[in-house]
């Protein structure tokens, strides 16, 4: 009877472990600051086998969701946190945009609001902590700063080759979606200079990770420069 009923205990554990962390999709619903439109956030969850855990936000790079962040998910998530990757930005081919400045205005703000929406979500179930925190790289991270310094909840955070001065990220970067958007911008402005560019920009933009820095908690906030990296040019990291 013992030997059956450790057997029993031993699948048991087998099945929560395999079960636990599997990165299922999920979404969160809130409505679209820029156009008031319903927006259901692509998302994935990690969830460990515990519960009232610290939840961690995950926001990708540029590129979108991809195995980096979802390695990081799982290994987040098998260290005993639950884990939700945020799919904040909505993909606009460059060429339907014109200038367009308000659209990297908005990709700071959804990405708020997206994190505000996860949070109210939830919340409401009760199987969590009520600690949040968030991991970012490159454009993620970017993301990352700016929500830290403008939604309390967020105790802390790490950014990875994040940045400050989004005229000057957007003029100097070289990543390819960036210029095919900046050399779009500067065809319909009439502008050959990129110094030129970066002033218009200056003028246009309002929201900015610097913007919002000092709002941080002092020491709740972990920063990886890259160095020699282009896509967020190293000077404004």
């Amino acid at each position: 009877m013992k030997k059956i009923s450790l057997s029993f205990l031993l699948l048991s554990i087998s099945i929560s472990a395999f079960s636990a962390c599997l990165g299922n999709l999920k979404s969160f619903e809130t409505t679209d600051p820029r156009d008031q439109s319903t927006w259901k956030i692509p998302s994935r969850e990690y969830l460990p086998t515990q519960t009232a855990t610290p939840v961690l936000f995950i926001l990708p790079t540029i590129l979108g969701e991809s195995k980096l962040e979802r390695q990081m998910a799982y290994g987040f998530c098998r260290a005993g946190l639950a884990v939700y990757i945020l799919n904040t930005v909505r993909p606009v081919p460059v060429e339907t945009t014109g200038v367009d400045w308000a659209r990297n205005d908005f990709m700071l703000i959804r990405a708020k609001t997206a994190v505000a929406a996860a949070i109210a979500s939830l919340d409401q179930t009760g199987n969590f902590s009520g600690s949040y925190g968030m991991v970012g790289s490159s454009l993620g991270a970017i993301q990352t700063a700016y929500v830290h310094g403008s939604e309390p909840r967020i105790k802390a955070s790490v950014i990875v080759a994040g940045g400050g001065n989004m005229p000057g990220i957007q003029s100097y970067s070289l990543q390819t979606d960036v210029i095919k958007e900046r050399t779009n911008r500067m065809k319909i402005l009439g502008i050959t200079d990129v110094a030129a560019f970066e002033a218009l920009m200056k003028q246009n933009l309002n929201e900015d990770p610097i913007k919002v820095a000092a709002a941080i908690p002092a020491n709740s906030l972990s920063m990886y420069i890259a160095l020699k990296d282009t896509s967020v040019p190293t000077q404004y990291q």
